[in-house]
């Protein structure tokens, strides 16, 4: 009875975690399809996205690459 209930609430968990992967990959293909239209409506956009970054850019793409890193090592840590 004991393992049955473990089994559910790791079941549980997973199908959680799935849900989340699902909705995170859905609301990112939306932005991408949302600034590719932005891109092409406006070229100004274009310019500036094609402009070389600078150091600042650089540091806050690290940022925020070292930050969705964690977060998703922590995701998989409570699935296991």
């Amino acid at each position: 009875m004991r393992q049955t209930r473990a089994f559910a609430i790791k079941q549980a968990k997973r199908s959680t975690i799935l849900l989340n992967a699902v909705l995170c990959y859905i609301c990112q293909v939306t932005v991408v399809a949302l600034v590719l239209m932005e891109i092409s409506r406006d070229c100004y956009y274009y310019s500036v996205l094609m402009s070389i970054p600078t150091t600042e850019v650089y540091f806050v793409r690290f940022v925020c690459a070292v930050m969705q890193g964690l977060s998703l090592v922590e995701e998989m840590a409570h699935g296991l």
